[in-house]
């Protein structure tokens, strides 16, 4: 390699290393099942035309996974113990530029906790494509989770849990009687 400048002149030169083998959406790494810890870097990472935006900030350090989901439920994707300012977009498609957004993050909490976090409904067999990347360029290495889990048993109306009748406990407080709702599916006219 060959450099010249001219004198006192400051010339910055910046070599860079191969690109991460899921840069481009086409080389998507393909992830199954429902509790995965995925590990990769968007260091050298590029981004192709079309390719959308996780959120305002155009970072331009992407990198993609797909995932189709095992069963309907709903997933959580995080981007936790990624040492960074990551932005996550979860999509729908197979081309590029016509993906369709099903959610984004950029702060799990704004200002405090930096990785990303997005919680959607999947149907059973459903394809849909990860894109991490950094804020303002930040790259680095990336964990991403995913856990997957079905709805509760008692989800629809239909099947509803008979809550225990009311009964005050001897301090004088109400029972209380706890229900996992995190998980649990929106139906029609809910």
């Amino acid at each position: 390699i060959a450099v010249a400048a001219k004198t006192g002149e400051l010339l910055e030169l910046k070599l860079s290393g191969a690109r991460p083998p899921n840069d481009l959406f086409a080389d998507r790494v393909s992830l199954a099942g429902s509790a995965i810890l995925a590990s990769g870097t968007n260091e050298n990472a590029t981004s192709e035309p079309g390719e959308p935006l996780n959120t305002w900030d155009s970072g331009g350090h992407t990198v993609w996974w797909e995932w189709t989901a095992p069963q309907t439920g709903r997933v959580e994707i995080l981007t936790e113990g990624s040492p960074y300012d990551s932005t996550l977009g979860v999509y729908s498609g197979s081309m590029v530029g016509a993906l369709t957004r099903i959610d984004t993050n950029d702060d799990v909490i704004l200002g405090f906790i930096r990785t990303s976090r997005v919680l959607v409904d999947v149907t059973a067999g459903q394809k849909v494509q990860i894109q991490v990347d950094g804020w303002d360029a930040e790259t680095g290495p990336i964990q991403l989770l995913l856990f997957a889990a079905p709805p509760p048993a008692n989800d629809n109306f239909t099947n509803a849990s008979t809550l225990p009748s009311l009964t005050v406990n001897s301090t004088g407080g109400a029972a209380t009687t706890y229900r996992e709702t995190y998980y649990a599916l929106r139906e029609p006219g809910e």
